[in-house]
């Protein structure tokens, strides 16, 4: 049986998400990469190896962006 092993990630707006993401890697621990976000990995660091890895995404993205605008409809 097919199941899911991840959610894709979370991805926000924020009026400055670099200045967002240095909040989160001083107060929070985040190893936030070059690219401005953060992979998180299932068992990171466990000597287990799952037959699967899922992993998330956590990425805030500029506040006018329209990477997540709604679709139109275009029936």
């Amino acid at each position: 049986m097919k199941r899911v092993i991840g959610i894709g990630g979370i991805f926000f707006k924020a009026s400055d998400p670099e200045k967002l993401a240095a909040w989160y890697k001083k107060h929070l621990g985040f190893d936030v990469e070059d690219w401005g976000g953060v992979r998180f990995q299932e068992n990171a660091g466990a000597d287990l190896q799952p037959k699967r890895q899922s992993h998330i995404v956590w990425s805030p993205f500029e506040a006018d962006t329209e990477y997540s605008s709604p679709a139109t409809n275009h029936s």
